[in-house]
């Protein structure tokens, strides 16, 4: 029979094959109780804001076995991404987008690897009753402890997975499989006293170490939060229209990784063109199903054509970016009230520029028109700022 030693060994072998950067084993068994404790407080508190899956699933979140009672061992894998952005063309949104997605989907490229790295997990059984599952992103699991447990790194302040070679700039995937497989030493916390995420976070989403509120995080708010963004925090997106990189970036070992690497951006062949290509002003007028199609393959996908350009308004209004004021005014009559909102606050925000005047009529045009009842208050808000500012 062969040893369980020399599968694991020969599952990390095949991992660095199918191009993963790191490969550890850890136990199936449930986290340890004040991580359950806090995921639930997490959820109590609604910190998760709509990302309802996190509460549909919760126990099998909280153990694994819940859902598959064959579960022996989680199979984690560390997948680098580009730690810098490649040279890009001048006004790119792609200085306004999170590294990760200035490439293809994850989701989608590691699709692959990962189905062969499940298959060969299951032809390294010594029974053909064995099971495995992968998952990237979307299974039921804490991945962040399982990546602490497995040793592939430890859950940093800014609640990212961290390593003191590697930084935190890489996507966590996992086998659940039901070989019993010798775990690897956990990895440790090298944390220390140091706070720069979470004074660094502009909206103030880390609210304590290890605890991120996502109804303020920057990356919820651009990406999973589907409604109208909070009034509050819209001048606080730091020029982000998808994701945010602040906390990554001001993290010692990320900076570490840098002055010892030099910049790393992406390859080429991982590049997004049409992404790169963008500027605020083209993600404005682009017809939606136009702007979807160049989306379509990249990680902005998720957010569609309706929130990015929602997100690229508050940016322009927040900035009183002169370069786009001509998509920022087409957008007060686009079909969708969450858009036609979002370009009010942003028409709103120019007063005291050359565009004031162009501002005031555009929205004093479209109030007569406009029959949703936010979208009415939103440019009544927005003429008062704009007369402020006169």
């Amino acid at each position: 029979m062969t040893d369980a030693h020399d599968i694991a060994g020969n599952i990390k072998s095949k991992a660095r094959e199918l191009g993963f950067d790191d490969c550890r084993i850890c136990s199936a068994t449930p986290p340890e109780a004040r991580e359950r404790e806090a995921f639930q407080r997490w959820l109590d508190t609604g910190m998760n804001g709509t990302m309802s899956w996190f509460e549909r699933s919760k126990d099998a979140r909280a153990d694994i076995t819940t859902r598959y009672p064959w579960a022996k061992s989680i199979v984690v894998v560390r997948k680098d991404y580009a730690a810098s952005r490649p040279e890009l063309p001048t006004a790119s949104i792609g200085e306004r987008t999170a590294r990760y997605a200035l490439a293809h989907d994850y989701h989608e490229s590691l699709r692959a690897p990962l189905q062969a790295l499940q298959d060969a997990v299951l032809a390294l059984a010594p029974t053909s009753e064995a099971k495995a599952l992968w998952y990237v992103d979307t299974g039921p699991l804490l991945e962040h402890s399982y990546s602490q447990r497995s040793g592939i790194g430890w859950t940093g302040k800014h609640t990212l997975s961290l390593h003191q070679e590697h930084g935190s700039y890489f996507f966590l995937a996992e086998v659940v499989t039901s070989l019993e497989l010798p775990p690897d030493t956990p990895a440790t916390n090298h944390c220390g006293t140091c706070t720069r995420c979470i004074d660094a976070c502009p909206t103030r989403a880390i609210i304590e170490p290890y605890v991120i509120d996502a109804r303020r995080c920057i990356s919820y708010l651009t990406i999973e939060h589907k409604g109208s963004i909070a009034p509050e925090l819209r001048d606080q997106l730091s020029g982000y229209i998808f994701g945010c990189d602040i906390c990554q970036e001001v993290c010692p070992w990320n900076v570490k990784r840098e002055e010892r690497d030099g910049p790393r951006p992406p390859a080429e062949s991982q590049r997004a063109p049409n992404i790169e290509a963008l500027i605020l002003d083209d993600v404005l007028k682009l017809p939606d199903d136009k702007l979807d199609s160049l989306l379509d393959g990249t990680p902005l996908a998720r957010t569609g054509a309706v929130r990015l350009k929602r997100n690229t308004l508050l940016v322009a209004g927040a900035e009183k970016d002169t370069t786009c004021f001509e998509g920022v005014a087409m957008c007060i009559e686009h079909d969708e009230a969450l858009v036609r909102e979002a370009a009010a606050w942003a028409l709103g925000g120019y007063g005291g520029t050359e565009r004031a005047i162009e501002a005031r009529k555009q929205l004093a045009s479209h109030q007569r028109i406009e029959s949703e009842p936010d979208v009415r208050e939103a440019i009544s808000e927005a003429l008062a700022r704009l007369a402020a500012k006169a």
